[in-house]
């Protein structure tokens, strides 16, 4: 959208400018570079010139109308002692038709292009009835290249923003990927957690039972079980894992060597 407004100023300016030219050598007199003559009433002269220039400010975004308009005069007969044969003029008409085949596609082409062929054969209509047909190929070349150069700028735009769609899901996809990529890394660290985790409360249950077992009969043999608890839970927290024990807190407590062997003494 953006992009459609800054070509718009641009076609509005170029508008103005085609404007001001043919209603200069109008209203004036002839250009001093092009000498062109203007023969007929000033005013109708004027308006004819309006709709010819005009249109080149909403060619771009009413293709079809903006084609109606400057070809239907273009193919209108000259009336008798009128004569508008400005070379501004002829650009404008130029014009329009790239900026058509810039905004058209299928349907809406195919309509385009016979507006200008049949406005064509219209101002061509004298000549042909002569057997002449010579007279306007120049036009004819001018058309056909307008219309060809706006549909390479067009198919050359869409390209553009095709690839530019490309490249944009193509990085959504590759942030996508490595969000993913974060979330299993995170997953399989915290199963890698748990299985430790896990492993050592089994060990700490094996050697709790076995000191129980020793309490009974072997008190003195029950001294080894509990230190290897205390050992165990002692151990330093696994890199990463901010919600284990720090390897620094580990102490010997009341489960410690002097608690062991105090118990001990009770149970003798």
């Amino acid at each position: 959208m953006t992009r459609f407004w800054r070509l718009y100023k641009i076609d509005v300016a170029v508008a103005a400018a085609f404007t001001a030219i043919t209603q200069y050598e109008i209203w004036i007199g002839p250009s001093p570079i092009l000498n062109e003559p203007v023969v007929g009433s000033h005013p109708f002269l004027s308006l004819v010139a309006l709709g010819f220039t005009l249109p080149v400010a909403f060619a771009r975004a009413l293709p079809i109308p903006a084609l109606v308009i400057v070809m239907a005069q273009w193919g209108l007969p000259h009336a008798p002692g009128v004569s508008l044969n400005l070379f501004a003029i002829f650009l404008a008409v130029v014009l329009v038709v790239y900026l058509a085949a810039t905004s058209t596609s299928r349907r809406s082409a195919i309509v385009a292009v016979a507006i200008v062929v049949l406005g064509q054969i219209g101002a061509d209509l004298p000549e042909l009835r002569r057997g002449d047909l010579s007279a306007h190929f120049g036009e004819w070349v001018f058309f056909a290249l307008a219309w060809v150069l706006g549909k390479t700028v067009r198919f050359s735009r869409m390209r553009g923003d095709r690839l530019a769609l490309q490249a944009i899901e193509l990085e959504r996809r590759r942030d996508s990927d490595v969000q993913e990529a974060l979330v299993d890394e995170r997953a399989r660290i915290a199963r890698e957690l748990h299985d430790v985790v896990a492993h050592g409360v089994s060990l700490m249950v094996l050697q709790a039972g076995a000191a129980r077992q020793a309490l009974d009969w072997q008190p003195g043999r029950a001294r080894q079980p509990l230190l290897a608890i205390e050992a165990t839970s002692a151990k330093p927290s696994p890199a990463g894992c901010p919600a284990c024990p720090d390897a620094g807190s580990g102490h010997a407590g009341p489960a410690g060597d002097g608690g062991v062997r105090r118990r001990s003494a009770q149970r003798r």
